[in-house]
């Protein structure tokens, strides 16, 4: 991909490149599109969770995809995305990073990054109009509020290595067409919860078990201690980590 082809949107101050990027997918503008935010109002995550997002700390970005660039799994989308950005990291950054089931990656325990793939719909046909993948990494915060300061970390890089970041994830995003069996692989290698004893909510209930395998949906296949095994296909799950995972 030709980075010089893809229209970059760059704000200050938004409250949330992905709510960004939807507003100007409606707009019918070309795409991919990539759109960069020094500061986020409102960040958002899964599950309606916020995402810290500080000002000149961190790089927000959401890069806007033609439906074509999607399968109908929104699971592996964000799956891929995990990838291709771990992989960005690792070239720009010269840092490993691990991913936690879904779409969290880590670096030493703790969280670094966190990743949200989304839909855009025309309101009226509910046509897609393109996927969304909203993309938030720590690169040198320090202050955490309490709640995070137990779980969230940073890259600890100069923030001037935000932009050449953002466009390597972009185009590792959009080359990934097609790769999506490759990739999977990857993020198999990359899990920090394989073989491990996770805690996961299901239908309100809370349960232990083993995570045994990630089909290349992004399933998690997880065996309880009585025998029975569970497929998630979302939701929340903790795993202890040391600092050296």
């Amino acid at each position: 991909m030709r980075n010089e082809n893809m229209e970059i949107y760059r704000y200050d101050i938004t409250d949330s490149t992905n709510t960004r990027a939807k507003q100007e997918i409606l707009k019918n503008i070309p795409l991919p599109a990539l759109f960069i935010a020094g500061e986020q109002t409102n960040g958002r995550g899964r599950q309606g969770k916020s995402f810290f997002s500080p000002k000149n700390t961190g790089l927000y970005m959401t890069l806007a995809l033609p439906p074509d660039y999607i399968s109908n799994e929104t699971v592996s989308i964000t799956s891929v995305a995990s990838v291709c950005v771990g992989d960005a990291i690792k070239d720009i950054c010269n840092i490993d990073v691990k991913i936690k089931w879904i779409n969290d990656l880590y670096v030493k325990g703790k969280k670094v990054c966190g990743i949200l793939a989304e839909r855009v719909c025309d309101p009226l046909t509910n046509e897609i109009k393109a996927v969304i993948i909203g993309v938030g990494i720590n690169l040198s915060t320090k202050d955490f509020p309490e709640d995070l300061k137990a779980s969230a970390s940073s890259l600890f890089v100069n923030e001037s290595l935000k932009e050449t970041l953002a466009k390597r994830i972009a185009e590792n995003l959009v080359n990934s067409k097609g790769k999506g069996k490759i990739l999977m692989e990857k993020y198999r290698e990359l899990s920090l919860i394989l073989g491990k004893e996770i805690c996961y909510i299901k239908n309100n209930q809370k349960f232990f078990g083993v995570a045994q395998s990630i089909d290349d949906n992004g399933y998690l296949k997880v065996e309880k201690s009585d025998g029975n095994t569970d497929i998630l296909s979302s939701g929340e799950i903790s795993v202890r980590l040391s600092k050296h995972e």
